[in-house]
This record gives structure tokens, sequence and C-alpha cells, in this order.
């Protein structure tokens, strides 16, 4: 890849010392590669330059912004809402029970299997509910101990993740 040239020593300089207005548009729009590194140690010492270039950003800026205008107002807004695709929404609820309708034998023999678990089941898990709660007693202390030490993790994962804000 070739470098840039670079600027002829009378655009980049006035007579009087100072960056010209070729130099100082050239810094504002970022192409520092046709500049001279001299300019740069100029700029960061001359406050007249460095008040040239900022003028020349501030310009530059106004006229990206007044040339970009009216496509930002041809643009649609960001934030408009599109519509519900009702439609599609009915058609793919449509296809999707469409697709169910092989299956609906296995459904109602799930469906009677199930019902007999919950009625079977329903006995046995509640005797051994029963049977346990009288020894679940002795588990309280652990348990309380389990429960804070979860508040505690909680409270430093929550102190952890927190904005802090910078001391100076």
């Amino acid at each position: 890849m070739k470098a840039p040239e670079q600027l002829p020593t009378e655009l980049v300089w006035t007579a009087d010392g100072h960056l010209g207005e070729v130099a100082m548009t050239a810094i504002a729009d970022g192409e520092e590669a046709i500049l001279p590194r001299e300019a740069f140690g100029h700029l960061g010492v001359c406050e007249t330059c460095a008040a040239g270039v900022e003028s020349a950003a501030s310009l530059s800026a106004s006229v990206t912004r007044a040339l970009g205008a009216p496509l930002l107002a041809e643009a649609p807004a960001a934030n408009a809402r599109l519509a519900f695709p009702v439609w599609s929404a009915v058609v793919a609820i449509a296809v999707a029970a469409a697709a169910t309708l092989p299956n609906v034998g296995a459904m109602v023999r799930w469906l009677g299997h199930a019902w007999w678990a919950l009625r079977e089941g329903t006995p046995v898990i509640t005797r051994q509910v029963v049977a346990f709660l009288p020894r679940a007693w002795n588990l309280l202390p652990m348990m309380s101990l389990v429960a804070a030490m979860l508040l505690l993790l909680a409270g430093l994962s929550v102190a952890r993740l927190a904005p802090r804000a910078i001391e100076r």
C-alpha cells in the first residue's frame, strides 16, 4: 500500500508560522496522513491553531448534519411499531393443529395413563409426606443455616455487580 503524499509546505504553513486553512481542515476531517509531524507539534502548543481546528471541525460536523438531515427524514422512524401479523399467526396455529391430528389417539391414551398415575400415586405420596413430617423438625436448624448462607451469597453477588462511584 502506497503512503499518501503530503501537502506542500506552502499549504501547511502561513507566512506568520501558524497552520494554514488547508492544514486545519485536513486535521478536522481526520486526514492526518497528509500533514508533516511538525504540524501536530505546533498544534499542541499554539492556541490560535487549536481554535482554528476546532472551528473547522465544528463546521464539518454542521455540514455533515445538514447534508444528512434529508436522509434521516426519509428513513422510517426507529421507534415506529409494526402491526402484529394476525393472519400469519392464525395460519401458524392452524398448521400446528393439523400437525397434531395424527397424535390424537396417543394423547388420549397418555391422558388415561396420567389420570391412573394421579389417582393411584396420590395416596402413596401423601403417606410418604405424612411419615416424613415428624422427622422434618430435626432438619430446621440446618435449613435455616442453608437459607442464611444463600442470603449471604445473594447479597455478595449484588454488592459485586452494583456500580460503584469513582473515587478521586
